[in-house]
């Protein structure tokens, strides 16, 4: 819930907001990186979440620049699903269902072959022929 409030604050910003945003995510992230690298960042995870808020960023700026913006929000979410759903129903996405399904067939027939073969008896030192140590 975080994640997506945040990703709709950004959506609302100016882009100008939002270059001044991405300035201050980055100098942020250096400043962690500073940290660890002299020892006094206390929990590493702070990077990875600056990371990913960059990361938000650049994703909606580039957005907004290739106008992907307003194609989803015209868009209306029922018209998303219906496509996804033809394409299961017609067999298209069904594939890779069946290739698992039958990598599994396979692999346990190859168990119940194994275990209903006899167990081959081992070949020990004593079954083989010994050489001739009379010489």
């Amino acid at each position: 819930m975080k994640a997506a409030q945040h990703l709709s604050d950004l959506r609302q910003m100016e882009i100008t907001d939002l270059d001044a945003r991405l300035k201050e995510v980055r100098t942020e992230l250096f400043n962690l990186r500073f940290q660890a690298a002299t020892g006094q960042l206390e929990n590493h995870r702070q990077i990875r979440a600056v990371r990913r808020q960059i990361a938000q960023v650049l994703t909606v700026i580039q957005g907004r620049h290739m106008g992907l913006e307003e194609r989803i929000d015209q868009a209306p979410d029922a018209a998303v699903a219906p496509r996804a759903k033809a394409r299961i129903e017609h067999g298209r996405d069904a594939g890779a269902g069946t290739a698992d399904a039958g990598a599994t067939d396979a692999a346990e027939t190859q168990v119940e072959k194994a275990q209903t073969e006899p167990a081959k008896a081992e070949t020990t030192v004593a079954d083989e022929p010994a050489e001739e140590e009379s010489k």
